[in-house]
């Protein structure tokens, strides 16, 4: 690990020590994922030190965390067309096999992944766009375009164009008031 990154850990975990009951709320938002405490101030804490750094909302990162590994590191998900996503916020797919990381390297890669998708010329600043092509690249954004992208999960048809945007800015809401609540007690 480098230097830099051992500082900026360092840095994200004094800092998330340092916020005890916003650690608490958040807990509150997962409880069977987000299993102490200590758990909790870590992902606060890399989720603000990478907000800060590439200008992304730390509530947002947190919410598309729980949304596409439940907080949990390592994760990998299902093959898709020979490759898989990877990690915590699983910004990407992989050809080849999925390196560890670190809580606030899986912040990092994911913020810079969602604020790559904000800055294209296609979505220009729009969330729900970003969201999109953070979830399913050009083929889900053109698919919205076009009309709707349904699709059956857990015996339940959803609308992806709809359903993914709509779910993960929720669940920041709902992230963001917890905190707001913590902050406050």
């Amino acid at each position: 690990m480098s230097i830099l990154l051992m500082f900026f850990t360092a840095l994200a975990t004094a800092s998330g020590a340092a916020r005890q009951g916003e650690s608490a709320a958040l807990r509150q938002t997962a409880p069977t994922y987000l299993t102490t405490d200590a758990m909790a101030a870590q992902h606060l804490a890399a989720s603000t030190l990478a907000g800060e750094l590439i200008s992304v909302d730390p509530t947002l990162l947190l919410a598309i965390a729980w949304r596409e590994s439940r907080y949990t590191l390592g994760v990998t998900g299902p093959p898709v067309r020979g490759k898989r996503a990877c990690g915590l916020m699983q910004p990407m797919m992989h050809s080849e096999t999925c390196r560890e990381q670190t809580v606030l390297e899986g912040y990092l890669e994911g913020a810079s992944h969602l604020r790559t998708w904000l800055d294209t010329k296609t979505c220009r600043g729009d969330l729900r766009c970003a969201l999109l092509g953070y979830a399913g690249g050009y083929a889900l954004i053109n698919g919205c375009a076009a009309g709707p992208v349904v699709v059956e999960r857990n015996g339940k048809r959803a609308d992806f164009c709809k359903f993914i945007p709509e779910s993960i800015t929720a669940h920041a809401k709902r992230i963001q008031f917890q905190l707001q609540r913590g902050a406050a007690s």
